[in-house]
């Protein structure tokens, strides 16, 4: 396929030290903005149907498979996918390998479909989400918030973080006369 202007690395390469299982797959993208691509993983050279791998139509030059993959040596490819077709529109890069060690962390990527069905519909679109925030919202009311910034600061003094009394500042860090201070976590801003 014909690369548009990004320098991105090819990866994974037979030079990269793996840290997680399955790897990410970074390509060039194309010179079409609205380009899709296939995607092809074997433990054969050869690509040969029974030991191929086929993920298509990924809208991005990279890719997260959606499940571990065996340890050993891998080859993979790409190629632009034409979705009418259901093949490849263009010849296939140039085969890359990796070796895939065995123990590696397991970081398979859901798809983007079952991403999209797993998220919160709610707006705006956040990690806290009306369940969450209700939750949060309650813990907060039932005066546990409190309890827990207690419990952290007698932690904190149990674990030597809290050097003695600071000037200036009271526990609820409004400014108070010097000498009448009392004692802070060091990280609090002390103006």
């Amino acid at each position: 396929p014909a690369a548009g202007g990004l320098n991105i690395q090819y990866a994974p390469g037979p030079d990269d030290t793996l840290v997680e299982n399955p790897p990410r797959f970074t390509w060039l993208p194309v010179v079409e903005d609205e380009a899709a691509y296939v995607l092809r993983l074997s433990t054969d050279p050869d690509y040969r149907a029974k030991m191929t791998r086929m993920f298509t139509d990924i809208p991005l030059n990279f890719f997260t498979p959606d499940a571990v993959i065996e340890p050993g040596t891998w080859f993979w490819s790409y190629a632009v996918w034409d979705a009418e077709t259901g093949a490849p529109a263009t010849a296939w890069s140039t085969s890359s390998s990796f070796e895939l060690g065995a123990d590696l962390p397991a970081t398979p990527l859901p798809a983007r479909a079952a991403r999209y069905a797993g998220a919160d519909m709610a707006h705006p679109r956040l990690w806290l989400g009306p369940k969450e925030l209700d939750a949060f919202q309650q813990h907060h009311a039932s005066g546990l918030a409190k309890a827990d910034a207690v419990e952290k600061r007698h932690f904190d003094q149990r674990q030597g973080t809290i050097r003695g009394p600071q000037q200036g500042v009271s526990d609820e860090g409004d400014r108070r006369d010097p000498g009448r201070g009392r004692a802070r976590r060091p990280y609090l801003y002390q103006g």
